[in-house]
């Protein structure tokens, strides 16, 4: 497979989980990451102290690359919910919501991610998902303003195995973004390959219903049949790894049906396709070593796809 159709990102706060909290060594982990040739795209969240949001700046805005900032930690972190039935807590959410685009641009992020918020039930879906509309509608507007180059995706999650959210099966993902896509087309998905597997969702399936709603993708594994496995759920554990969904031949696989689709196209635009791979080390894992051995399998899956 041609690697020019596509640009290579990891996700960085996965790769070095002590720094998801906005807090520790954000800027020297992150320049290794972008030191590696292979790597154009780099997936970073908040940094709160400001001296080292300073240093993070100074590093990504001399570096050629493209940044994705992720609302995806801070949403859950402070438990923010852009569907929630309660009007304060989803407008503190939005609030909330506003917050992340800022600081998206203040990096010069390409685009920003988000998620919906925790599945209320089933008797209080087909509402939340009125209210995650009209929630969306509103930061779409307002990243409009921020920046007309900055993409809004919003990254569908497991229902019932970890992170509970409401977004969610692929069918109901793409018809949020296509209620709003309309007068939005700065929005669409960000598809997980993990989160298929915890949606118990066919990948292929999947990827055909949501295609031509989303540009960007994560290539991450799972382990969702040991419920006793301390890596159970949404936990994005190394490829091959025992109990786990995925090997490198799964990548191999989920490239080929992305090209069924024609997600790749002869040359990437500036804005993308983007693929990055989201691997969290385990507690005996050095996260640096891991990353370069993932970085490997997936180049390796590309070759082979």
């Amino acid at each position: 497979m041609k690697r020019n159709g596509f640009h290579f990102g990891v996700v960085h706060y996965a790769s070095f989980p002590d720094i998801i909290t906005g807090g520790g060594s954000v800027a020297a982990t992150l320049e290794k990451i972008i030191q590696i040739d292979e790597v154009q795209v780099v997936e970073i969240t908040w940094v709160k102290d400001k001296e080292e949001r300073e240093r993070v700046k100074n590093l990504l805005h001399s570096w050629k690359g493209i940044v994705v900032y992720s609302g995806a930690p801070i949403l859950a972190l402070t438990q923010k919910s852009l569907c929630s039935l309660d009007d304060h807590l989803r407008n503190d959410s939005v609030e909330m919501g506003k917050e992340i685009i800022d600081q998206a641009c203040e990096f010069r992020a390409s685009s920003v991610l988000l998620t919906s918020g925790p599945d209320p039930g089933s008797e209080g879906r087909n509402k939340a998902r009125i209210l995650l509309t009209e929630s969306l509608d509103r930061l779409l507007n307002y990243a409009r303003v921020a920046s007309e180059q900055l993409m809004v995706t919003l990254e569908p999650a497991d229902r019932d195995i970890h992170r509970r959210q409401l977004i969610g099966p692929i069918s109901e993902s793409v018809e949020v973004v296509r209620n709003l896509k309309g007068h939005h087309p700065n929005f669409g998905l960000t598809i997980d390959m993990s989160h298929l597997a915890q949606l118990g969702e066919d990948k292929s399936q999947a990827l055909r219903i949501a295609r031509g709603n989303f540009r960007h993708v994560h290539i991450a594994n799972a382990i969702i049949k040991n419920r006793d496995n301390p890596r159970f759920g949404d936990e994005h554990p190394r490829f091959g790894i025992e109990h786990g969904e995925y090997n490198q031949e799964s990548i191999v696989e989920f490239l080929r049906d992305l090209k069924r689709i024609n997600f790749f196209p002869e040359k990437a635009l500036p804005s993308g396709p983007i693929v990055s791979i989201e691997i969290k080390p385990d507690k005996d894992e050095v996260p640096y070593a891991l990353l370069i051995e993932s970085i490997d399998t997936f180049l390796r899956a590309c070759l082979a796809a």
